[in-house]
């Protein structure tokens, strides 16, 4: 009998013994990247056992099973509280099969099917609350059905439905109030027909049409009161045309020309209130002729003359007061030529010479 009862505690301890032996601490392991794929190694050994780390609390952190150097069967991660965060199994390295995600209350967070490269069937994803965030089915890889997704406090967020893969048909977004935030019709993947969003309080924000997944007609934007902030026209998803938006006070903020997404044309921005800052001259998107640039108060700031995109010419700068600070000349974007410096009472301070744009000497100052 003392024999037997010797024979057991033996075995226990020797059982014991081999399963310390088979969990290795994270620490000790080496972990090898192999097209993508860890391989855990002792010694310069591929592992088989159990891999754990812990908290700084020495709470269990992570754990799970390797065979020959890679992942294989049960892994868990856990809060330094104890509880369960995530859990899911591997075959050969690869995840597969259920995966389920905790929050640190113990609640569900998320519950999906892995299969191959993707998940396959029903994936569900929760709030800390409890509260539904989505739930959809995968099926080869993508999405498909009708998928509802909701705020934290079960207020409907987005409706949107999948066919093949593709998003199909209409889709709305709601505010967390309830109140339509934007819809618009899907083909095959792409916006297709009429735009229309609005602002929080219900006020129409945007209204436009897309064909085959870009913008094509009139796009018209409000701000929140309702005051008109921008009206263009899109081709096939470039500017084309006459451009303006404004200020919510009423007034003029911006107005140029488009012709396939590139300015051409005077341009001009305006101050809140309605003086001009800025106007300029484009040729198939390069600043060409006359850059004027304005004070606040109406006066000029500065004064150049573009050709291709580069200065060339007389450039000049002035005080608030209506007086000149600077001038020169440029050629290719370069200086050439004296450039003059002034203080604000018009007198002349300093007085250089440039030569593609190099300096020459100081002529005065």
């Amino acid at each position: 009998m003392k024999n037997s009862i010797l024979f057991v505690l033996i075995g226990l301890l020797t059982l014991n013994l081999l399963s310390s032996q088979n969990e290795i601490p994270f620490s000790k392991v080496e972990i090898k990247d192999t097209n993508g794929q860890f391989i855990y190694l002792l010694n310069g050994e591929k592992l088989d056992g159990i891999i754990y780390h812990n908290h700084e609390n020495n709470e269990l952190k992570v754990k799970f099973h390797v065979k020959d150097g890679v992942k294989e069967g049960l892994s868990e991660e856990y809060y330094d509280n104890g509880q369960l965060k995530v859990k899911t199994t591997f075959k050969k390295g690869k995840q597969t099969g259920l995966f389920e995600s905790y929050f640190k209350n113990g609640q569900l967070h998320a519950r999906y099917v892995w299969k191959d490269i993707s998940p396959d069937g029903i994936t569900e994803e929760y709030y800390e609350n409890g509260n539904l965030h989505f739930k959809f089915t995968w099926k080869d890889g993508a999405p498909q059905g009708t998928i509802k997704s909701y705020y934290k406090n079960g207020q409907l967020k987005d409706i949107v439905t999948y066919k093949d893969g593709k998003r199909e048909g209409l889709f709305e977004e709601y505010y967390k109030n309830g109140k339509l935030q934007e819809k618009f019709i899907y083909k095959a993947g792409e916006i297709d027909g009429p735009y229309v969003e609005y602002h929080e309080n219900g006020q129409l924000k945007e209204k436009s049409t897309y064909e085959h997944g870009k913008r094509n007609g009139t796009l018209i934007k409000y701000y929140q009161n309702g005051q008109l902030f921008t009206k263009t026209t899109f081709i096939s998803g470039k500017l084309n045309g006459s451009f303006e938006t404004y200020f919510e006070n009423g007034n003029l903020n911006l107005k140029g020309n488009y012709i396939n997404d590139i300015k051409e044309g005077v341009h001009e921005t305006y101050f809140e209130n309605g003086n001009l800052k800025l106007k300029e001259n484009y040729i198939n998107g390069e600043k060409n002729g006359v850059f004027e640039i304005y004070f606040e108060n109406g006066k000029m700031s500065w004064i150049q003359t573009y050709k291709n995109d580069k200065l060339n010419g007389l450039t000049k700068r002035y005080y608030e007061n209506g007086k000149v600070m600077k001038k020169g000349k440029f050629k290719e974007d370069l200086r050439n030529g004296v450039f003059e410096n002034y203080n604000e009472k018009g007198k002349l301070t300093k007085k250089v010479l440039y030569k593609n744009d190099k300096f020459i000497r100081t002529l005065k100052g």
